[in-house]
């Protein structure tokens, strides 16, 4: 049977305009019949023919309003079509460019649709596309999620109608991809599958957490650093008086005895405490780094006099000095910091209080550094994040290189190695983080590697860490080495005991601490010296105005009750500009050095706890200066 061919549209239209052309040939016609019957000549056939026109003429109408309204219809049923049609396509055209996957599974589970998002989120390329449609729709997840699929996830779909969860993929190299997946059923029992991937949103939000955490960090060391420096002054003025009164009973005791030995160990203590003060100072960014030639060999040799003062007889201490002098450009009590720091996890790493702690210092080259990537051309820059390397030794062992060094230049290496229990890879990773501690409760602040770390890169060092787990751990510093002269309070002062011969030289002592004006004036008695004390500043004015010819000298505190100390030095300059000061004061060296350049009248600044060697060199130096009335910088003395 041949085919049909469809009616050409110019046939249709013209086949619809047959019936008006008929209804006007038929009007044609009657139009005489009309004409005949108004004029009264008519017969009975003509009437019937004429009647019979208008029916034909009236059912044409009727025929042909129909065929008008069966074609209004059609035309607003084509209509309709067109805009559902256009609709479809937008909303495919919605689903297309969406980033969300969307699947459309059938009910017999098989892929009947995949928009462009889904091939991107799960890695399928666009010409596979005929490889997955018709196919079962768990082939979309690796099969270590197929069974969570295809059970918990079908069955709260036909429980509830709806389910949506979370999976993540792991893949090769250590990437991994999150995928929040949502499941609906269709009105015929097939489901669309939507995917949307969550990888990038949950590392920003990782990274949010991160910032947050961070935030917080630096709150907590800000209240840290409000903390310490409150209590900075208070506690160098405790100090101050405990180590003075230690020094008399040092001095006076027999050379030797067990008192003595006593007297020492206060001594270790409290410089043990004023480097506790400046490690929290140190770490809470309010205690600026001075830099100076510093001699490792002579730190850790005061390091290891307090060490052995604090350590269990069982535990012990062994030094090896490779040089007789290893100096570097380092600020000299956050190198003991480091030390102690050190030597302290060391002593805490000990089973039993019982094993070896053997500190090294040597000199090196980059030849023999474990990690030669870290090897470059130029020392490093302190204000960059140095770089860290981590790896497994063996099962039991795992290395770590923090830092960079200079090839082609010495470096000063400090040596510490302990027989304790070791450390594990997970801790090793977190070793430098604020605050985390393995140490029990009340044992370990989590603020001592933290310290180390920061100190090291700052002075453009590098570390490195191996431990074995049950054997112990080795620490290396790595610290550019320097040709400099050492500073006066880095060589040996011999203290000379026996009667001390009084001077003429009389000195003012202002200090509004009971304890400290106590013993200060007692150390300044010791030394020779005149010496009248005050408890303020308002006190040593009118004893200065009332008497300006009497002193030769002023020493006073700068953290005082309404008048602080450099109040004072501007008062007593304005009306006796030749009476030189020493301040004492607990603020950082920056801010000394600061305050000397404001005020030619303070010729030393000289940090609490005051040392008794220390104040004793400055006052000689202002006195001998005054004496040929040489001018001078202020001095600031540690």
């Amino acid at each position: 049977m041949p085919h049909k061919q469809p009616r050409p549209e110019n046939e249709k239209d013209a086949f619809s305009v047959r019936p008006v052309i008929l209804l006007l040939i038929l009007c044609f016609l009657a139009f005489p019949l009309a004409w005949t019957l108004s004029a009264g000549q008519v017969s009975f056939s003509a009437m019937a023919l004429y009647v019979c026109l208008l029916g034909i003429i009236a059912s044409g109408v009727s025929v042909l309003k129909m065929k008008l309204s069966a074609r209004k219809s059609h035309h607003t049923l084509l209509s309709a079509h067109e805009a559902a049609h256009g609709l479809l396509e937008n909303r495919l055209m919605a689903i297309e460019s969406s980033q969300e996957g969307v699947a459309i599974i059938n009910p017999l589970s098989e892929l009947t649709y995949m928009n462009q998002a889904l091939f991107e989120i799960y890695g399928i390329p666009q010409e596979a596309e005929d490889q997955f449609l018709g196919e079962n729709w768990l082939r979309l997840f690796p099969a270590a999620h197929t069974k969570f699929m295809a059970d918990k996830a079908m069955i709260a779909l036909e429980r509830d109608g709806f389910w949506a969860g979370q999976i993540e993929l792991n893949f090769e190299g250590g990437s991994r991809q999150i995928l929040d997946i949502a499941l609906s059923r269709l009105p015929d029992g097939g489901m669309i599958c939507t995917t949307r991937d969550m990888t990038e949103r949950h590392k920003n939000e990782k990274e949010m957490k991160k910032l947050e955490e961070q935030f917080f960090q630096a709150q907590k060391m800000e209240a840290i650093g409000r903390l310490a420096g409150g209590i900075a002054h208070d506690f160098n003025n405790i100090l101050a008086a405990i180590g003075g009164y230690a020094e008399f009973l040092e001095e006076d005791l027999k050379e030797g005895s067990q008192q003595q030995t006593f007297a020492k160990n206060i001594l270790a203590a409290g410089r043990e405490a004023k480097a506790l003060v400046d490690q929290m100072l140190a770490f809470s960014r309010r205690k600026e780094s001075a830099m100076e030639p510093v001699d490792m060999v002579i730190s850790l040799q005061e390091t290891v006099s307090i060490l052995k003062a604090s350590v269990p007889k069982t535990i012990e201490v062994v030094t090896d000095y490779k040089v007789p002098q290893a100096v570097i450009s380092a600020n000299s009590t956050q190198v003991m910091q480091v030390f102690m720091n050190l030597c302290v996890n060391a002593r805490d790493a000990m089973e039993n209080d019982k094993g070896e702690i053997r500190l090294e210092v040597n000199v090196r080259n980059a030849d023999n550094f474990p990690q030669q990537e870290a090897v470059i051309e130029e020392l490093p820059s302190p204000k960059e994040q140095p770089p860290t390397w981590i790896d497994d030794l063996d099962a039991s062992t795992t290395r770590l290189v923090l830092g960079q060094i200079a090839k082609d230049r010495p470096y000063v290496v400090l040596r510490l190695s302990d027989t304790g229990c070791g450390m594990s890879r997970l801790v090793m990773e977190h070793i430098f983080e604020p605050f985390f501690t393995t140490k029990p409760v009340n044992k370990g602040t989590g603020l001592g590697m933290a310290t180390v770390h920061g100190v090291v890169t700052g002075h453009q060092g590098a570390m490195v860490i191996e431990s074995t787990i049950g054997k112990g751990t080795v620490f290396e510093l790595y610290f550019p080495s320097v040709d400099a002269e050492l500073p006066v309070t880095q060589k040996k002062v011999e203290r000379k005991k026996g009667n001390i011969q009084p001077t003429e030289t009389r000195i003012l002592l202002v200090e509004d601490q009971d304890s400290v004006r106590d013993m200060m004036f007692n150390m300044l008695v010791r030394m020779g010296y005149q010496v009248e004390s005050c408890s303020s500043g308002l006190e040593a004015l009118d004893i200065l105005r009332e008497h300006p010819d009497e002193f030769d000298l002023v020493i006073t505190d700068e953290n005082m009750p309404r008048m602080s100390g450099t109040e004072l030095v501007y008062q007593v300059h304005f009306d006796f500009p030749d009476i030189p000061f020493i301040m004492l004061t607990g603020y950082t060296r920056q801010q000394l050095e600061a305050m000397a350049k404001e005020h030619p009248a303070i010729k030393a600044i000289v940090r609490k706890p005051v040392s008794r060697e220390i104040l004793e060199e400055q006052i000689k130096a202002v006195l001998k200066n005054m004496q040929g009335k040489q001018e001078s910088e202020s001095v600031v003395a540690e």
